[in-house]
């Protein structure tokens, strides 16, 4: 099944359930912005994925649970007209800071606001 001019943003990339992820959505046709701190397995991942799917990837190294890293991801996804899926898959969030939350949440609001089916798929650990 191939789903031409979507993107879908993983963050929790260069890693476990985010490689898996990754690795399924390429074969289903979305292109890719992955997200992790750890700018030498994104790449590794993304020339990986490329190679073998076709499909374009792009690279944003960011500490996920930093505010401004947060805020700048959620920047990305409001500008990019054709993402279409969120994974959230980073490895902690921290419930005291419920803003972070809330701006992945207005992010996928965005793009459903813009006509499309939009998901939010969130699978974290949550800190307390």
């Amino acid at each position: 099944m191939s789903t031409p001019c979507h993107t879908a943003v993983v963050t929790g990339a260069a890693s476990g359930l985010g490689i898996a992820c990754a690795e399924h959505l390429a074969l289903q046709g979305y292109d890719l912005i992955l997200i992790d701190a750890d700018r030498r397995r994104l790449n590794a991942l993304a020339d990986d994925l490329t190679t073998r799917t076709r499909r374009s990837v792009e690279v944003y190294q960011a500490d996920t649970s930093c505010p401004v890293a947060i805020t700048a991801i959620v920047r990305k996804i409001q500008e990019d007209e054709s993402i279409s899926l969120l994974v959230n898959l980073s490895d902690a969030y921290d419930a005291r800071n419920f803003q972070d939350g809330q701006l992945i949440c207005r992010a996928a609001s965005d793009i459903r606001h813009r006509g499309r089916d939009a998901r939010l798929l969130q699978a974290s650990i949550v800190v307390f």
